[in-house]
């Protein structure tokens, strides 16, 4: 029988004797991609071909070329995937149910264009993902301590504020938790990656603005951070909040600005695309003109693969019809418009792999201050 996506039928012994029936099960390694968190992420989709009637432990072991092994157990009672962040280089992967294993062999390719070679740097070549799928966690991965190497060299110290719009914009209320789940999907592991600079001799900070409800909230700690998301529910709004709304942009310049009151601080600002109906009129932040940059606007669309990559060939012989990303397009939208200044730099982003071109932009333009 292949190896390959068998299927296996597992009698797994004890003392001398059967103690368990036979489980029909099959692996399938995953292809490796890079994530949100600028981590490649590879990992392995276990199927069990009938039910389960008990919770049995699946052990997922990854051994590199040098013989070093990484395993994680979890008792499952259904079709499973172990998702893990892995370096580039070759590994076996090995699943083990009731003492049957199934291995198999996994080649990592490194990026074909990097724009941070040092980026995975002292980084464990694998960590497991364990954080359930339907949790909050899930964004920010908690379990994962593996930091990236984000030094930014600059002239002077300097302070880096992240500023995090968890505001989605009304184009999407139709469904608006949908949106700001979606949104949060990007931008947590954006800010979970901006967390990791390390500018010399300065510091970095990071606060989630609800433009809504008017809150600017500087957490530390992921604890802190998710108490504030999980309690910013965006289909219920306080009344007393509505006659407010219309002061959105302006409550988000005002705190832009009051972080950038001093010449040695940076903001960079994490959003979803935010348009927002009936603004007051807002005119250009005002900052001091400088030699570089202060302010980084980072608008993260959160766009499923399958609409970024070519279409198939209608027929043999045909030309592939091109992706549709030209048509994913937007206008300034309502938090870009009044940094569209000198003092400001706007970027768009739909995949991890421009995020990782921006990020080695924006660390660029600091490290000259």
């Amino acid at each position: 029988m292949r190896v390959a996506g068998i299927l296996l039928l597992l009698a797994a012994t004890a003392a001398g004797g059967l103690d368990a029936s036979p489980i029909a099960w099959s692996v399938e390694v995953l292809p490796t991609e890079l994530s949100s968190h600028q981590r490649l992420l590879g990992g392995v989709n276990v199927e069990f071909r009938h039910p389960v009637s008990e919770k049995v432990t699946a052990s997922v072991r990854f051994e590199d070329s040098d013989g070093k092994v990484w395993e994680n157990r979890t008792a499952v009672d259904r079709d499973f995937v172990q998702y893990a962040f892995v370096l580039p280089g070759d590994y076996s992967v090995s699943v083990e149910i009731r003492h049957a294993v199934v291995s198999k062999k996994l080649h990592v390719p490194p990026l074909k264009r990097e724009p941070l070679p040092d980026l995975w740097a002292g980084l464990p070549r694998v960590e497991f993902i364990t954080s359930n799928p339907d949790s909050p966690d899930a964004w920010f991965l908690p379990e994962i301590k593996g930091r990236l190497h984000l030094p930014v060299e600059t002239r002077n110290p300097i302070h880096i504020d992240v500023l995090v719009n968890t505001t989605p914009g009304e184009r999407f209320s139709a469904e608006s938790g949908g949106a700001m789940e979606r949104n949060l999907g990007v931008l947590i592991p954006a800010l979970k990656v901006l967390l990791q600079m390390e500018p010399r001799g300065g510091s970095v900070d990071s606060a989630f603005l609800d433009l809504t409800g008017r809150r600017d909230s500087g957490e530390e700690t992921w604890e802190g951070m998710k108490a504030f998301l999980t309690s910013s529910n965006p289909r219920v709004i306080d009344v007393s909040v509505l006659s407010k709304q219309w002061k959105m942009r302006s409550f988000f310049l005002e705190r832009l600005a009051s972080r950038l009151r001093e010449p040695d601080r940076v903001a960079i600002v994490l959003s979803g695309p935010a348009f927002f109906e009936g603004q007051e009129p807002a005119g250009p932040i005002e900052l001091p003109e400088g030699a570089a940059p202060r302010v980084f606007y980072i608008r993260c669309r959160d766009i499923p693969r399958w609409m970024l990559e070519p279409r198939p060939r209608p027929r043999p012989g045909a030309r592939p019809r091109p992706s549709q990303r030209a048509s994913f397009a937007l206008p300034l939208d309502d938090l870009e418009k009044p940094l569209d200044t000198p003092v400001a730099r706007v970027f768009d982003v739909i995949t991890p792999g421009q995020f990782r071109r921006v990020l080695a932009a924006v660390i660029e333009q600091i490290s000259r201050m």
